[in-house]
């Protein structure tokens, strides 16, 4: 089985832009760089792939439940699913491509080593608002993305499968 996984990373870290700087003309540019990376990545995938592939994309439970100063990111992971929707219009009858999202929740990764002591208590404090009182795992994750990938899924298409140990189902 082959396997790729779109990935995108949140750097909370990073300096966002403030609103009042951005015009018009930032909106209209980012609206034009995702079209062309729309029409690029399905481009690219339509070749590439063998008649009956399967692609997960991967989406975000934040996209699922309202978590404070995470709204766009939020949104452009819910336009993961609507993109996955379209392509699955576009793709599935034509060429086989079936695309399905991954939704993780909070996952311990070497992501938050960079809150150094802080790291803890910042763990402690996520896997609270979790009912099962803990971070997913990457390899949790990794097993729901190759049941995704693999002839065992083969009749789910368009699932969006949110892994996140109960934070947005409770």
């Amino acid at each position: 089985m082959d396997l790729s996984l779109r990935e995108g990373v949140m750097d909370t870290a990073r300096q966002r832009p403030r609103r009042e700087d951005l015009d018009g003309h930032d909106l209209e540019r980012a609206e034009i760089r995702l079209a062309h990376l729309l029409e690029v990545e399905t481009g690219f995938l339509i070749p590439v792939l063998a008649n009956s592939s399967s692609v997960i994309l991967n989406a975000s439970a934040s996209a699922h439940g309202g978590y404070g100063r995470a709204n766009a990111y939020a949104a452009t992971k819910a336009a993961v699913s609507s993109l996955m929707q379209s392509w699955n219009a576009d793709l599935l009858a034509s060429h086989g491509i079936r695309f399905n999202a991954i939704s993780p929740g909070p996952v311990d990764t070497p992501l938050y080593a960079k809150f150094g002591e802080q790291r803890a208590a910042m763990l402690e404090a996520i896997s609270s608002g979790i009912p099962v009182k803990r971070m997913g795992l990457p390899g949790e994750i990794a097993e729901a993305v190759v049941y995704l990938a693999s002839d065992a899924s083969a009749f789910t298409v368009g699932q969006d499968l949110i892994v996140d140990g109960g934070q947005t189902a409770l």
